[in-house]
């Protein structure tokens, strides 16, 4: 459940601090913990800012590096 005075018009608002529960197969965290950049075009979707970047792998891809990541707002958690 989301605190009603992280939400704003129904969303979370902007620098909310949120843990991200979801894990991928191409998707390595640093850290789990970070802030609520902006709601998405997609529906029940974020931006994410990480605390630390994570490191995105696909198989014969290159390595990226993101600060940033969407995420669906059943996969974070509001820690404040």
């Amino acid at each position: 459940m989301v605190p009603e005075h992280r939400l704003l018009e129904g969303n979370l608002a902007p620098a909310t601090r949120v843990r991200v529960l979801s894990r991928t197969p191409f998707l390595q965290l640093r850290s789990d913990l970070g802030r609520i950049v902006r709601k998405d075009q997609w529906a029940d979707y974020y931006i994410v800012r990480l605390d630390e970047p994570a490191t995105y792998c696909e198989s014969g891809r290159p390595i990226e590096e993101l600060a940033e990541i969407r995420l669906d707002v059943s996969d974070l958690e509001v820690i404040s």
